[in-house]
Formats: structure tokens, C-alpha cells, sequence
């Protein structure tokens, strides 16, 4: 697969630097394994956040936690144990990581001039673009997932 994140402007190396950097800002283990599936690779279990950027560059990303990286997440965001977990923290721990990536990588991808607010994936929306899958260093299923959207996501 060609590197899908040319067609908005950034290089793939830059994505996964923005991914590794950010993670590794909250304390959580070191990335590896970052692989290219095609779109509408199913991942079992993840909650998933959408956000747009703005401007003439418009495109959206989603991204994805498994089950044991949304739990690793919260507790490294707001200290609380996995037993204090609910599914709104969780799902706002996602909508968090979403919105801080997007910030990230908004400077870098040519022709957007903003930032929409995170929301949560809708099914059809996940089905568009190719996906950025990556483990955790000492986990053997796909941790985090960072989907490449054509358009901004419809508000």
C-alpha cells in the first residue's frame, strides 16, 4: 500500500512520530508494530473518536483504543483504577486522545486552518480510510488504531 497519509499532506513516519511522542507524554509504553491495513479493517473491541480538520486541506482521522489500551489510557490521564472506570470516562479518554493527536498533526497537514471537536465514531465513518494499527510494546493484539478519513466527519 502506497502511504495513504501522502494524500493529505503529511508523511506516514510523521504520523506514527506524533502517535509515539504523545503516548509516551502520559507515561504509556513505547509503540511498535506500526502497520497499514486497508479500509474497513475490522478491530474487535475499540472505541473509537472522529475529529475534522478545517480549511481547503478538510479530512478528518478516527482514532481507536482496544479494551486494555482505553483502561491503560484513563488510568495515565486521571488516576483512576480500572474498577473506577465507567463507559462515559472511557469513552471521553478517547474523545481526549483524539483531540490532542489532531492538534498534533493539524500544523502538519497542508491547507487546514482548524480543529473541530471530537465525537464519537459513527460505523459508516470508520468504514472510509486506511488504518494505522499499532501494538504495545509487550502486547500481541493491535493496541491503538489511527483511521485516515477523506472528508471531515459530518457534525
Amino acid at each position: 500500500m502506497t502511504d495513504p497519509c501522502a494524500a493529505l499532506g503529511v508523511a506516514g513516519g510523521d504520523l506514527e512520530g506524533a502517535i509515539a511522542q504523545l503516548l509516551e507524554s502520559i507515561g504509556l509504553p513505547p509503540l511498535r508494530d506500526f502497520t497499514w491495513v486497508e479500509p474497513g479493517a475490522h478491530l474487535v473491541g475499540f472505541r473509537w473518536a472522529v475529529l475534522g480538520f478545517e480549511g481547503e486541506g478538510a479530512a478528518g482521522v478516527a482514532v481507536g483504543l482496544s479494551p486494555a489500551a482505553v483502561a491503560a489510557v484513563a488510568e495515565a490521564m486521571t488516576g483512576l483504577g480500572k474498577e473506577d472506570q465507567d463507559d462515559d470516562l472511557m469513552q471521553d479518554v478517547v474523545g481526549e486522545l483524539a483531540n490532542v493527536l489532531g492538534g498534533n498533526l493539524q500544523p502538519l497537514l497542508s491547507g487546514t486552518t482548524g480543529l473541530c471537536l471530537p465525537s464519537r465514531a459513527a460505523p459508516a465513518e470508520l468504514a472510509l480510510g486506511p488504518t494505522l494499527r499499532c501494538t504495545a510494546a509487550g502486547e500481541a493484539a493491535p493496541w491503538l488504531a489511527v483511521r485516515l478519513l477523506p472528508r471531515a466527519p459530518a457534525r
